[in-house]
């Protein structure tokens, strides 16, 4: 659980980063987004592998 805290943690911190910092390259700042958004469907994708695990466990 501390891990997937530091995890938001440290994708919240940096996503404020990104905005608060108007000297971002703009393709820099795409390239940001695209690497958050890609990070938090996996983040999602994984959350349901374990959910659908958890519940199949509990069928059993």
């Amino acid at each position: 659980m501390k891990k997937i805290s530091a995890l938001f943690a440290s994708l919240f911190t940096a996503s404020a980063f990104a905005h608060d910092d108007k000297l971002l390259n703009p393709t820099f700042h795409e390239f940001y987004h695209a690497l958050f958004y890609g990070l938090l469907a996996a983040l999602v994708v994984c959350a349901g592998v374990y959910g659908l695990k958890r519940l199949s466990k509990k069928k059993d």
